[in-house]
């Protein structure tokens, strides 16, 4: 085996892949605008916590999406201790 070859090769593959890839900027997105029901509230509470429980689930269909993503952003601040 030509190692000169191979690792050369590879290496031209994977500047050819950085070529291909597309940066995306914030502009970019856009708003969510599909109903925010049990699936979408499943959804975004698995991926962002640790599952979802069903009271955590109807609890965020019952506040709407603004304010579940208030509640999932707003940094948690322990209480202090005496």
């Amino acid at each position: 085996m030509d190692r000169k070859a191979f690792f050369g090769r590879n290496k031209v593959l994977e500047l050819q892949a950085k070529k291909q890839r597309t940066a995306f900027t914030v502009s970019d997105l856009q708003a969510y605008s599909g109903p925010f029901d049990y699936a979408a509230a499943r959804h975004l509470l698995t991926r962002t916590n640790f599952g979802a429980s069903l009271e955590s689930i109807n609890q965020a269909m019952d506040d709407g999406l603004e304010t579940t993503l208030d509640k999932i952003l707003t940094a948690y601040i322990p209480p202090t201790l005496p």
